[in-house]
């Protein structure tokens, strides 16, 4: 996640009603009768005033810019910790930053929000996405020309239904991949896309959750025990899958919580990265 952001987030409580706004709207989060494309698909992404700028222009890349809602970032600087311990928030033992507390409290509000629709799937961004370097070409010359990210977002979500899982993370870093298990191709040869089962899909600047997985995710962070990224890997009933190469990463010079960028989606070997 995002330093810069993380430095920012956090608000104990914010007000649903002014959570999110269309990019270009004043549109709340949009319910399935929305028409067009992506119907079943609430996007969001969690934004510093900043970063719009970047957002907004990535969004228009993705083809996402019509439906996306933009989540303030929660301010860090607000933050209260032993305010948030004893309102059950946040864990005596957590051993985290107030950056980390912040990035988890914001999607956990971005989780509730999208509960509260009758969408089937959420797609999540930070304010420090960025579409891996090549892939726009890769998956139009793969699917053609007039094949957009968004179009293949939708067709990722869908996998779901046949695949079992309720978290997709769309931009993993320092995972382990020596150790992924291929269990579904995506597209063709020049595409070269597929879905993965790992073992430490770190980093959450791009995922896919399933309502099923939205709700194990807040079943499981209250309190905040452990940094966003890190505990989802351990959600008790609860199929994390990668794509593999990654589709999105985030925009070097930001800094994130990650460590020093540049973060790879694989480990190197010998790595002492925890």
């Amino acid at each position: 996640y995002s330093l810069a952001m993380s430095r920012k987030y956090g608000r104990a409580k914010i007000n649903s009603a002014a959570l999110t706004a269309p990019v270009g709207s004043n549109r709340t989060a949009r319910q399935s009768t929305s028409v067009g494309s992506l119907d079943s698909i609430a996007v969001y992404v969690v934004t510093l005033p900043g970063r719009r700028d970047h957002v907004d222009e990535f969004l228009n890349a993705v083809g996402l810019a019509r439906i996306a809602c933009i989540h303030p970032a929660v301010e860090n600087c607000k933050l209260d910790r032993q305010a948030l311990i004893e309102a059950g928030e946040v864990s005596r033992d957590a051993g985290l930053n107030m950056g980390e507390i912040a990035c988890a409290l914001s999607h956990r509000q971005v989780l509730k929000d999208f509960l509260s629709t009758d969408l089937k799937y959420v797609l999540v961004f930070e304010d420090d996405v960025a579409l891996v370097p090549g892939f726009t070409d890769r998956l139009r010359n793969d699917r053609g020309p007039d094949f957009t990210v968004a179009r293949l977002v939708e067709e990722l979500s869908k996998t779901s239904d046949t695949l079992g899982w309720q978290g997709l993370n769309l931009g993993r870093c320092w995972d382990r991949c020596e150790f992924d298990e291929s269990i579904a191709k995506v597209g063709g040869d020049r595409l070269g896309l597929q879905l993965v089962k790992s073992i430490r899909a770190l980093c959450t600047h791009a995922y896919i959750l399933t309502r099923e997985g939205a709700g194990i995710h807040l079943a499981n962070t209250k309190p905040v025990a452990d940094a966003e990224d890190r505990a989802r890997l351990n959600f008790p009933d609860f199929s994390y899958v990668a794509a593999s190469p990654r589709i999105f990463e985030q925009v070097v010079g930001t800094g994130s919580t990650q460590g020093p960028d540049p973060h790879p989606e694989c480990r190197p070997k010998h790595s002492h990265h925890f």
